[in-house]
């Protein structure tokens, strides 16, 4: 029987073609090599970098334009089965020159005609705000003095999101406390601060608008064109719109993330942070490691894996210093592939 094996690394790819004979379990290797290509590794000051990063944040766009692109199509598909659009196709929310920040603002005095109605709610599940996902986040409803609302990196784009939509909401409010605008579309159509751009730009986030302004504008739309008399503006289309428009996918579950056991059939794999497997790990590397003396490399003895193993646990961290202190090296002996200058790790 022949057999062949891979080891596969971000650089290379090792191969080796086995003849095995199973009566006697001896084998021949009828053929090896190496096959090298470039790293997917970048450069910067401190030397080079995986691109895990870049192709995450390409990976989370592409999923951010697919689940929009399904989003639009339920929402056409809704519109169309409620009168307010004749099909379903992309095009069929094309504005034709009509301006949908404009719109948004003349639907809160006249009745908006089917399609017009159709373009404003289209926007808005366009560019329905934003909403962070993190746990006990919350956007506060005003800014400190100093904060402009701009981002400087990517690093904090978030943040500068978070300040942007805040200002928004503190200058909604202001308006609010003398009602010149009633919606935040309302504030970008009319305020001169909007005219000329109502887009953030890469750097400037202070044209954010969050989830919660768009959820509260349609439903004051849905309350004006009712009192208007529209017969398009029903609750049951209301409801039906919110539900696609806003819908967020609840948060995983960290337990929902952890594999099944391949030892134990039945059973969840051990948490990270378990302590049994915390001496599962620490043994692990332990019977791996090996110490540089003289050029050559020796396991640890039987002493002094039990004084290793007697130390674990008893403080917060186990670093290779202490670990060498245990060990009791002397100066001219190191770790196995493990920088001297990094043994604080």
């Amino acid at each position: 029987m022949r057999i062949i094996g891979l080891d596969g690394g971000i650089a290379s790819i090792g191969w080796a073609i086995i003849d095995l004979n199973l009566e006697d379990r001896s084998g021949t290797i009828l053929a090896c090599g190496t096959r090298m290509f470039n790293s997917p590794e970048g450069q910067d000051r401190s030397g080079p970098f995986l691109k895990n990063a870049d192709r995450r944040g390409h990976r989370g766009q592409r999923k951010v334009i697919r689940r929009r692109r399904q989003r639009m199509a339920k929402i056409r598909t809704l519109f169309k089965n409620n009168g307010l659009l004749e099909n379903d196709r992309r095009e069929a929310l094309a504005g034709h020159g009509a301006d949908p920040w404009a719109l948004r603002a003349q639907a809160l005095e006249r009745v908006l005609q089917p399609h017009e109605l159709a373009l404003v709610l289209g926007h808005i599940a366009k560019h329905r705000g934003f909403k962070s996902n993190r746990k006990g986040e919350k956007i506060p409803n005003a800014l400190p003095k100093s904060k402009k609302g701009r981002g400087k990196s990517q690093q904090d784009e978030k943040q500068g999101t978070l300040d942007g939509v805040a200002l928004t909401r503190q200058r909604l409010g202001e308006t609010e406390a003398h009602p010149v605008y009633k919606t935040v579309g309302d504030m970008f159509a009319r305020d001169p601060l909007y005219a000329e751009r109502k887009r953030n730009r890469t750097g400037d986030y202070t044209r954010s608008i969050g989830r919660d302004e768009q959820e509260r504008e349609v439903a004051t739309i849905f309350a004006t064109q009712q009192r208007l008399g529209s017969r398009f503006a029903t609750e049951e289309l209301q409801r039906e719109f919110a539900g696609i428009a806003f819908h967020q996918r609840p948060l995983q579950s960290s337990l929902e993330l952890v594999g099944d056991c391949p030892f134990v059939q039945g059973e969840k794999r051990a948490s990270a942070f378990a302590p049994s497997f915390e001496r599962f790990r620490f043994l692990s590397k332990l019977v791996t490691l090996r110490i540089v003396r003289g050029g050559e490399l020796h396991p640890p003895g039987s002493d002094e894996r039990r004084a290793a193993i007697a130390h674990f646990a008893k403080t917060k961290t186990y670093t290779w210093k202490a670990l060498r202190k245990v060990l009791n090296l002397s100066d001219d002996a190191t770790f196995y592939r493990v920088d001297p200058g990094k043994e604080n790790k």
